[in-house]
């Protein structure tokens, strides 16, 4: 090689290596024109079209070196070409034939394999690549795309957390691994990862999931501190404002409404928006307002049976039965096969003493759990026995908590239905109800592998647990009394407020907590409490121990009659007003109601009220003569020894009436225009406790007539007229 050629290749070679590639390029040709056969040369002038992307060129150019030399050094530089080239096959081809196969080569063949989407191979060049070098986070990270692609998602959990270890600050690897951990249901450390990730960039997209994610974790505050420094960013965004008050109306309905009604003004028209504030007052029980959003939205939006439906729903809540039953009939005429509105109106036809429609319009539906349930309820209420005891089994054992849930998966079938997915809801509609029917009672789905259906227990141990409410397990100690003598041994599964009372009541019967789990193997049948009327072939018209069933002992009575609020001659009058307002809150009282029943002279009141109580009662009871027994309660045999301690219950229905009943306790019972099934359509008496006086609404909602004739009750009881 002469002076001169060495000294212009130099040059050339400057020029490639500075950036200056016309230059470089004009002498490479130059000096091609002088040595065609020169292979370094060649090797630089095709290096200097890849980097010019001259591909095709380049590639023929290789293809002439590796013919000269046979270099694995030049294969790889063809390799790289046709891989960016695009030519995936021509790059693989290229790389196998390399005699020793490099880190770098199998870094291009696995890459070669992910573009193909040919992910096993790849993952096999990633698994070699980790021998070569097993802390470079990109192989797991991409190893861990392959796995993701190929639906095996714990190995590709794995994979992404291995590069996150090695890489804790890559922000693409923790987004991935982020995303994997919340499909995996740990949504708790997806949402950690993401803080980190914001931290790092200040993403306000990354943000944003991060909210969604505590909303889903029910981490409502931390999702609302989200929310708030999102709309720094973004003070007006519709879709931020509309999640954080999503995320108040779990915890601050108010705050909720607040936002809601400012981005009411902006959009005064939006269906969701609308919807949202109709929930948010149907769920404060401000029905009148709620009301008024829901029958705007059927203006608004009078092709769509959901909102007349809900109108009817808000209806009912104000006891408003003959405007219902028009909404419910205008749901119909829109989708005359909605089971929902069905069922609705059926239900209202029985609260207005039209039994034969209601009946009439249920058995024409599919008998699904809902349409069981409600022709059991309206047989049950109307005392149509015979057409009752398979399906009452039915309702009991898998059906009881399905009226909640069918509440719950309505309101969400109506939140998705606001995005118009009318498919996606009615499949998820469809697909919540047989996960109710599967998974939802937690105690059917413990003890449903050995559910008793009516067959011998001569020689079982039979297990009775509580799948419903204490007031039931109360209502069902009747019949325990029965199964003692027909079952070999009894099990009571219960919560721990009753262990006391029943164990003194029931020696015989082997009691344990609720919380407590019992294996399969120690009993050979279960039964819930409220089953036992249909296993042991009971007859509702025949009820056994009205007179009581349930006592207490002596020196526990005696014990509470030395307390200082008993010290008095006066009449000695228990109440009992406020239930669970999420349960049936038709059957409350407001206290302020009862207040006339403490003018009358000589009668003391007594509180037996041990949950909380709404301000106002709370108030009333600071100001009233009312005695408050409640920091002498610990469990229902505490309760059941200061019954005894007093002449006349007053309550609500719920758990206490059914033990005062239980004990022959002198009971006046309170029951709204429409009560639970047990009370049928009795007005003045029970079958089920011959202690219990019913006074029940005439006219829904007012409670008026029934407080007044039990004040006139107390007058006669006091002037000795009883």
């Amino acid at each position: 090689m002469d002076k001169d050629y060495a000294e212009n290749l130099n040059s050339a070679y400057k020029f490639h290596i500075a950036g200056d590639y016309i230059k470089a390029k004009d002498l490479y040709e130059k000096l091609i024109n002088i040595n065609p056969d020169d292979a370094d040369l060649l090797n630089l002038y095709a290096q200097l079209n890849v980097t010019l992307r001259n591909y095709d060129k380049a590639a023929e150019i290789f293809n002439t070196v590796y013919e000269k030399t046979g270099l694995d050094e030049i294969l790889m530089w063809l390799s790289k070409t046709y891989f960016l080239k695009q030519d995936y096959t021509k790059a693989e081809e290229t790389i196998k034939k390399m005699k020793v196969q490099t880190e770098a080569a199998l870094n291009i063949l696995s890459s070669c394999y992910m573009y193909k989407k040919d992910y096993k191979n790849a993952i096999s060049c990633y698994m070699a690549l980790l021998k070569i070098s097993d802390r470079n986070y990109i192989y797991y990270y991409n190893l861990s795309l392959c796995c993701k692609l190929l639906n095996k998602l714990e190995d590709s959990l794995k994979y992404a957390l291995k590069a996150y270890e090695i890489n804790p600050n890559d922000v693409e690897i923790m987004i991935h691994a982020a995303s994997l951990l919340e499909n995996s249901g740990d949504i708790e450390n997806a949402a950690a990862l993401l803080v980190n990730v914001f931290n790092l960039n200040h993403n306000t997209g990354v943000l944003y999931k991060v909210a969604i994610l505590y909303k889903k974790l029910k981490k409502y505050h931390n999702a609302v501190e989200c929310f708030k420094e999102l709309l720094k960013y973004m003070p007006d965004d519709k879709k931020i404002m509309l999640n954080l008050a999503s995320v108040y109306s779990s915890i601050d309905k108010m705050e909720a409404l607040k936002i809601y009604k400012k981005l009411n003004k902006i959009y005064p028209d939006n269906e969701e928006i609308l919807f949202d504030i109709c929930l948010i007052y149907q769920n404060m029980m401000d029905y009148k307002k709620a009301l008024s959003y829901s029958l705007k939205l059927t203006k608004l939006f009078p092709d769509d049976f959901i909102y007349f439906s809900l109108s009817a729903d808000i209806y009912m809540d104000l006891f408003n039965y003959k405007s219902a039953a028009k909404y419910y009939k205008k749901a119909l005429k829109l989708a005359p096969e909605d089971e929902y509105s069905n069922c609705g109106l059926a239900y209202n036809y029985s609260l207005l003493n039209n039994m034969d429609k209601a009946l009439e319009i249920l058995n024409k539906l599919p008998k699904t759990e809902a349409v069981i349930q409600d022709i059991t309820l309206l047989n049950l209420k109307s005392g149509n026995f015979r057409k009752v005891e398979k399906n009452y089994y039915l309702w009991l054992t898998r059906l009881k908590q399905y009226e909640n849930t069918e509440k719950k998966a309505r309101k969400l079938f109506y939140k998705l239905k606001v995005g118009d997915k009318y498919s996606i809801t009615e499949d998820f509609f469809a697909d919540f109800r047989k996960k109710i029917t599967d998974n939802s009672i937690k105690y059917i789905k413990k003890y449903m592998k050995k559910l008793w259906d009516k067959e011998d227990i001569t020689d079982k141990t039979v297990l009775v647990y509580s799948a419903h409410g204490t007031g039931d397990v109360l209502f069902s100690l009747r019949y325990l009394k029965l199964l003692v003598k027909k079952a070999k041994k009894v099990i009571v599964s219960v919560p721990e407020s009753l262990i006391r009372l029943i164990e003194y009541n029931f020696p015989e019967v082997e009691v344990v907590s609720q919380q407590k789990y019992i294996p399969y193997k120690q009993y050979d049948c279960a039964t819930p409490f409220m089953c036992l009327i249909y296993n042991l072939d009971m007859d509702f018209t025949n009820i056994p121990y009205s007179k009581g069933y349930i006592k207490v002992s002596r020196k526990l009575i005696k014990e509470k009659s030395k307390l200082p609020i008993f010290n008095n001659n006066d009449i000695k009058i228990g109440l009992y007003w406020q239930g669970n307002p999420s349960i049936l809150p038709n059957r409350s009282v407001k206290l302020k109601k009862l207040l006339t029943l403490c003018d009358i002279h000589d009668i003391k009141m007594y509180s037996f009220q041990i949950s909380k109580i709404d301000f106002e009662s709370h108030e009333i009871l600071k100001k009233t003569y009312i005695e408050d027994v409640s920091s002498y309660i610990k469990n229902y045999e505490d309760t059941a020894a200061l019954l005894k301690n007093i002449d006349i219950l007053i309550t609500i229905d719920t758990s206490i009436a059914n033990l005062a009943g239980a004990m022959g306790v002198k009971t006046f019972l309170l029951l709204p225009y429409d009560p639970d099934w047990r009370w049928f359509f009795d007005t003045k008496t029970t079958p089920w406790y011959n202690s219990v006086r019913i006074f029940k609404q005439t006219i829904p909602n007012d409670w008026s007539e029934p407080i007044s004739a039990i004040k006139t009750e107390l007058l006669k009881i006091k002037n000795h007229e009883l």
